[in-house]
């Protein structure tokens, strides 16, 4: 019994552990995003060209390439549509994302929506078009 007791104390402390040392290295964009997204080694990088906009008194994002997946590989793909949307939304700046693929600002369009569905920011317009070529683009204002 003091053996089973014994395993049970090194495994949840083993656990607690396991979950402090995930936490110290979970980098979030809070709060310009809720902090349940772990933007990983991207985050610097994002903070850096967010703080440069804001110095520089940035009122345009043209992006090319969009997310696909929302901050759902906010980690290591894409998401950037998202944080660009929420910045510009937040100094009253415009945004604009392009991509050569259609089902790709399709899905960009759902996820910027979806990523601002609960937030102050649900006032978000979004507007897509399509051209020729199969290019498109995502416009926030």
């Amino acid at each position: 019994m003091r053996l089973l007791i014994a395993v049970l104390l090194v495994a949840v402390a083993a656990y607690i552990g396991y979950r402090l040392y995930r936490r110290s290295r979970w980098k979030t964009l809070a709060p310009l995003l809720p902090a349940r997204f772990n933007f990983g080694k991207r985050r610097d990088t994002f903070r850096r060209a967010l703080d440069l906009l804001e110095a520089r008194g940035g009122r345009f994002i043209l992006e090319t390439g969009v997310a696909r997946e929302g901050l759902a590989k906010s980690k290591s793909d894409g998401a950037s549509t998202i944080v660009f949307a929420a910045w510009a939304q937040q100094h009253h700046a415009r945004v604009v994302s392009v991509d050569i693929d259609p089902a790709s600002i399709s899905a960009a369009q759902a996820a910027v929506a979806i990523g601002f569905e609960n937030s102050a920011t649900s006032g978000l317009m979004i507007e897509v078009s399509a051209e020729s070529c199969h290019s498109g683009s995502i416009s926030v204002t």
